[in-house]
């Protein structure tokens, strides 16, 4: 997994594009009529198509037919979300981290460096590529009081590490809008999927493929 580099502006969220708000706005539309139909008991009979009115004596032809139509929508708002929603996601997420880490390394490193330094760096671009080591470790350069550069290694237990990266993504599905505009179609639909693809209703997928 690779993530941006974070020494460029943060790029500024403008919103889905129409192509990924239309997909979006299907696939919720197939979920709530779904979900309608198990838990308040609505049939429906007939349907609107390319601006004509279609009915059809046999519930199970529309039920099936607005299966297909979740399973084309799903389909393709995964196709849109990959070319769109994953770079977004990274930005959000990978930033976060990437902030909170900055804010663990800068507290280690004031621990660790003696009294008498001058100031200290480390190559910040290069800290989210090392979350994927076995050990996350990092050098840091420092000036001591006779302004000589002096090399110091910083080290993070697996537990350390995974403590702001938690809190980054809960942080993140929290406060950003791109989280929830992204994701929230998927867990959606696997909540519909789980829910609706029960056996123990006439309506689910289940009935269409191994049918009794």
């Amino acid at each position: 997994m690779a993530f941006p580099p974070y020494h460029s502006t943060p790029k500024v969220y403008s919103g889905m594009s129409e192509g990924l708000l239309r997909q979006r706005r299907n696939l919720v539309l197939c979920c709530i009529i779904l979900w309608m139909m198990k838990f308040g008991g609505i049939s429906v009979n007939k349907f609107a198509a390319g601006g004509f009115e279609l009915s059809s004596e046999n519930p199970g032809f529309l039920i099936a037919s607005i299966w297909l139509g979740f399973t084309y929508f799903l389909f393709r708002y995964y196709q849109y979300f990959v070319i769109e929603g994953v770079d977004w996601l990274l930005e959000v997420f990978g930033r976060e981290i990437h902030t909170r880490l900055i804010a663990k390394l800068n507290a280690l490193a004031e621990r660790k460096l003696p009294s008498t330094h001058v100031g200290y760096h480390y190559p910040r671009e290069n800290i989210l590529l090392s979350l994927w080591k076995e050990k996350f470790k990092l050098n840091v350069t420092f000036r001591d009081q006779n302004l000589k550069e002096q090399q110091l290694e910083l080290s993070l237990t697996r537990t350390q590490v995974a403590q702001p990266i938690i809190i980054a993504i809960v942080n993140s599905c929290l406060r950003h809008s791109v989280v929830t505009d992204y994701l929230f179609p998927f867990i959606l639909s696997g909540f519909i999927l789980y829910y609706c693809g029960s056996a123990d209703w006439k309506g689910s997928f289940l009935s269409y493929i191994f049918p009794i």
